[in-house]
Formats: structure tokens, C-alpha cells, sequence
């Protein structure tokens, strides 16, 4: 569906979805080499992350906190928590 999306093939109705796009994108973090990909992402954004961290990170999609804030997901890995 990602190839989809970029070349415009899919209905506007869902074009809009940005769920379906972050869960692409990030997916893709989740499940490819973490100790490359994702450890490379975050040391980009400037957190400084152990191979074993970005191994072990948890990603958790559309949360819901106490408050009623729902991010689209939360990455934490070792002492740090990217909010999307």
C-alpha cells in the first residue's frame, strides 16, 4: 500500500488516512534491522541509543493516555521516548 500511496493510487478518502502512512513508515522501523535502521534514525534526531536499545525498543501505535491525548506512537528506547 506505501507505493501506493506515493505514486497516488489510492482513493482520496484514504490518501487522507494519515494512519495508514504512519504506519508505513514507522513499520518499517519496527520490523526491519533495528540495529541499523532505527538506531540510525535516532541517533539522527539526536538520541544517542546502544545497538541493544534500538533492539529491544517498544513501539506502541495510538495510545490513549489518562488525559485523552493519543499520539500516533510512542518509540521508547533505553532512556528516551519519541512521541510522533
Amino acid at each position: 500500500m506505501y507505493l501506493a500511496e506515493l505514486r497516488g493510487k489510492l482513493s482520496s478518502r484514504v490518501e487522507r488516512m494519515e494512519d495508514v502512512l504512519t504506519s508505513n513508515v514507522f513499520s518499517f522501523f519496527k520490523y526491519s534491522s533495528r540495529d541499523i535502521f532505527l538506531k540510525k534514525y535516532l541517533n539522527e534526531l539526536g538520541f544517542n541509543v546502544s545497538d541493544r536499545e534500538a533492539e529491544e525498543a517498544e513501539f506502541r501505535f495510538w495510545p490513549v493516555f489518562e488525559d485523552g491525548t493519543e499520539p500516533d506512537l510512542v518509540i521508547m528506547a533505553g532512556n528516551y521516548y519519541l512521541l510522533i
